[in-house]
């Protein structure tokens, strides 16, 4: 049976591995390590089955320019072992790792990703609706759950924490 737990820092290499192993470079594993190391880590939660940890999820805290009062995050790097991907297992991390982030305290989650993926989860494209990525070109995959209507009529440019630039 799988369990979901926040990530201890014992942790922290056997996950970094799974990010890596899962995104088949050590980028995001970088990124993850370095979100960590920081202020912006909102939580990371780690799936787990008969003792091992399979998958792991972070959300890290963003901002909208010229919005200092929204609440916001970001869902990102999430990253299921690969032998165990296929098994519904991130569908299950994401779904008990949003659960706590809908208790009113974030305005709203963004996210890079597959749109038809990430729509059974609520998320929709954040373009439509006035928000963008630092790159426009990855405009097409990122996307927005609005928890609450405090964004309403509010529009701009989502801010990654620093471990994100470039990226």
């Amino acid at each position: 049976m799988i369990t979901f737990r926040p990530e201890s820092a014992a942790d922290h290499a056997r996950v970094e591995g799974i990010v890596e192993a899962a995104f088949g470079r050590p980028l995001e594993a970088e990124i993850l390590a370095a979100v960590r190391a920081g202020d912006d880590c909102v939580s990371t939660t780690v799936a787990v089955d008969a003792g091992q940890i399979v998958a792991q999820v972070l959300f890290s805290r963003v901002s909208l320019s010229g919005a200092d009062h929204a609440n916001l995050c970001a869902l990102g790097p999430v990253a299921v072992d690969p032998p165990r991907q296929g098994e519904g297992i991130g569908s299950a991390l994401i779904r008990a790792a949003l659960e706590p982030l809908s208790d009113g305290r974030w305005d709203a989650i963004f996210l890079l990703g597959n749109p038809r993926y990430y729509a059974r989860f609520g998320f929709e494209l954040a373009a439509p609706l006035g928000f963008h990525y630092s790159q426009l070109e990855f405009d097409p995959a990122f996307q927005v759950l609005r928890v609450d209507e405090t964004l309403a009529g509010l529009a701009g440019w989502i801010q990654y924490p620093a471990a994100f630039a470039g990226h």
